[in-house]
């Protein structure tokens, strides 16, 4: 039900206790992302701490006090899951044209990316750990320049405003 208002759904049942949740993928594992917005009038505080409670019980919440958030947040934690699996099998692809079998190149790949998520909730500035990992005339400075970052920053820009005019496309 992506881009569907807690308006019409409340026409739609009859409940003015209406709340719109956007989870991801990781849900199944119980890490998901999931933005939520309820309309604080229609709810005691103890009902909105039940929702954040249970929200929290299958990973991280955030509540949106704007519901047009909500399509900001599919862009960018609702597919969220997608990028990630795009990124992880462009590396294996990637391993494996190096020589590496491609359950090895799994391994490699699912252990960098699960060690890096762990390293960069310790350290929150994530231009600061790609300095610690880029030595000047590195391998990792070779790479990185052979990507062309300024364009890797405006592509993801421009893919993440595609998936949110999408999702306000759909509400209409």
């Amino acid at each position: 039900m992506a881009g569907i208002k807690t308006a019409e759904i409340s026409r739609t049942t009859g409940s003015k206790k209406v709340i719109r949740t956007m989870p991801n993928l990781a849900l199944r594992v119980g890490e998901s992302m999931t933005g939520w917005h309820a309309g604080k009038k229609n709810f005691t505080s103890s009902e909105l701490r039940l929702v954040n409670q249970l929200l929290n019980a299958f990973g991280q919440e955030i509540f949106l006090n704007d519901e047009k958030k909500i399509d900001a947040l599919s862009a960018v934690s609702g597919c969220g899951p997608a990028y990630v699996f795009l990124f992880m099998d462009a590396l294996i692809q990637a391993a494996v044209k190096l020589g590496f079998k491609k359950d090895e190149a799994k391994i490699l790949v699912r252990q960098s990316v699960a060690g890096s998520l762990l390293y960069s909730q310790e350290e929150e500035n994530l231009p600061l750990l790609i300095k610690r990992v880029t030595s000047k005339k590195g391998i990792t400075e070779a790479a990185l320049k052979s990507l062309g970052t300024d364009h890797f920053y405006k592509n993801w820009e421009k893919a993440l405003k595609k998936a949110y005019e999408r999702a306000g496309e759909l509400s209409k």
